[in-house]
């Protein structure tokens, strides 16, 4: 059922698939909010540099961009949750950087009529730092940080490099999150 009430919201939780220890997100958004707005909302609370081609995966439909593609155009992803049709308990894939597959699965954990409308996403927490990009996908990832935590392995050096200054993988700060969100979506 489509949202008729301006004040209709979903509630989601986001796990970066194939993570151990998970990396997640929770987000409130308002039940209208556009696909590529939806897209917009994950490149930031996880810290991706929306620098690749990206696919929802939706009840078996294709919807997003990926490089010159423009075969999963959904209505310029103009189409929302709620225009989908999509309710609490449901699921659905979130894939950014087709080649190193950084899968997302996203549930809709409520679907909630709020005290007033929501203007924009809100994220409401999460845990552990997003994988730097280009590191290679979760698999390539996991081994990178075992090099880099392990100032014997031989591949330590190189595995350094990936990461930016002061990244720690157990770091997830939720103000900057948050503020990033109200950055993005200020106008």
């Amino acid at each position: 059922m489509a949202a008729k009430d301006p004040r209709d919201a979903y509630q989601l939780k986001i796990l970066l698939a194939d993570t151990r220890p998970p990396v997640w997100r929770r987000l409130r958004i308002p039940a209208t909010l556009s696909l590529a707005r939806l897209h917009r909302a994950l490149q930031v609370v996880f810290g991706w540099e929306d620098d690749h081609g990206h696919v929802f995966r939706i009840r078996g439909g294709e919807y997003g961009e990926c490089g010159d593609e423009d075969a999963f155009a959904f209505g310029g992803e103009r189409g929302s949750l709620a225009g989908l049709g999509l309710q609490a308990g449901e699921a659905f894939t979130y894939e950014y950087d087709l080649k190193d597959s950084w899968t997302h699965l996203v549930t809709i954990e409520e679907r909630l009529i709020l005290d007033a409308p929501l203007k924009a996403p809100q994220c409401l927490g999460g845990r552990r730092a997003c994988p730097p990009e280009g590191c290679g996908g979760p698999f390539a990832f996991r081994d990178l940080l075992v090099a880099a935590q392990d100032p014997s392995h031989p591949e330590h050096g190189q595995a350094l490099a990936f990461f930016p200054a002061g990244w720690r993988a157990e770091d997830f700060e939720l103000a900057a999150a948050r503020e990033r969100l109200r950055e993005a979506f200020r106008a």
